[in-house]
């Protein structure tokens, strides 16, 4: 069943010109960081490539996010995948099968292309600028697909995941975490047990950072963990201009790479490419990945849009806390010693 919306909303008349540079949205707290997959970025790597498990993913602090062992991102979080629990696929602990977060290591590869790196580095600078978008991301592996729609904000975000069958709505505002699901959804994305999960379905559950399912339900939700953990690759060449939902695209094309998980590497081949606006400042408009990874067969894109439009995210009324379920640490909402992403 699909969990209800959230309660959320985005409010902007007529959204930027595609491509054209958006009020910069500066997040509370101070300057933004530098762009993923710049040399000092979140997702410079060799990141994981843009499918589903992102990049190590931040989690709260006293006074704000901070880095978090594997989570739930989108892919291979990139998504944006889903970090599969131990015990039988998914065991308390992994959120979304696409995504999920994780270390990165860098592969061997013949030297990118500089104009290439330059546009793609630039192109996602432009994108933490402008601080706000929206975007959907599909992904299949291992007999699993993933739908995840979102909205992303400096420090606030929402995302709507379907797994096969099942739905589940995340929400993110500053530290707060926020789920909401069916009963399949509550049992494998919060471990907690079967007999729990009609309970508990369709309920908003509030998690806090000592909470075992947090950190991968937190993962990849504000727009800066959105994009260092779902679009990360080794860009290598420019493949020209094209057209993408009616406009003129750069595409930048390059190898995926290996990321870690939990200290396990796993294994990616096959190719990444990341379309963006080709007038300046060059805001993305897509990224794919298709290949294996750890020899599975693995396919993500995600696409971009309505960037620099206001995002307001409000928490829901009447959440239950996730440690004041019985048995919530007990029934399987532990956390994975050995989760693995399905990408």
């Amino acid at each position: 069943m699909a969990a209800p919306g959230p309660p959320w909303s985005t409010s902007a008349p007529t959204p930027p010109p595609w491509g054209a540079a958006a009020p910069p949205v500066p997040p509370p707290g101070g300057p933004p960081t530098p762009p993923p997959g710049s040399p000092d970025g979140p997702g410079a790597r060799a990141g994981p490539p843009a499918g589903y498990l992102p990049a190590a993913a931040p989690g709260p602090t006293a006074s704000g996010p901070h880095q978090q062992t594997p989570r739930r991102g989108r892919r291979r979080l990139l998504a944006v995948v889903i970090v599969v629990v131990i015990a039988g696929l998914l065991v308390g602990g992994g959120i979304a099968l696409f995504s999920g977060s994780g270390t990165t290591s860098t592969p061997t590869s013949a030297p990118a292309s500089p104009a290439a790196k330059r546009l793609v580095t630039a192109s996602l600078a432009a994108a933490q600028r402008v601080g706000t978008f929206s975007y959907v991301s599909r992904s299949t592996a291992k007999g699993y697909a993933q739908v995840t729609v979102g909205d992303a904000g400096p420090t606030s975000g929402r995302q709507q995941i379907t797994v096969n069958a099942h739905t589940f709505t995340v929400l993110v505002i500053g530290a707060a975490c926020y789920f909401q699901g069916d009963a399949v959804s509550v049992t494998q994305q919060l471990g907690l047990p079967s007999s729990l999960a009609s309970t508990y379905a369709g309920r908003w559950i509030s998690l806090a950072p000592s909470d075992a399912p947090y950190g991968p339900v937190y993962a990849a939700v504000t727009a800066p963990t959105a994009i260092a953990d779902n679009v990360v690759f080794r860009p290598k060449r420019e493949t020209g201009i094209t057209r993408f939902a009616g406009r003129r695209v750069i595409g930048v094309t390059g190898p995926m790479t290996n990321i870690t998980v939990a200290g396990q590497t796993q294994v990616s081949k096959g190719t990444a490419t990341l379309e963006v606006a080709a007038a300046r400042p060059h805001l993305p408009a897509r990224y794919t990945e298709n290949g294996t990874i750890d020899n599975a067969r693995t396919i993500f894109s995600m696409t971009f849009s309505h960037w620099g439009e206001p995002l307001s995210v409000t928490a829901p009324t009447g959440a239950v806390s996730f440690a004041s379920i019985p048995n919530s640490g007990s029934g399987g909402a532990t956390t994975p010693s050995s989760p693995s992403q399905l990408v």
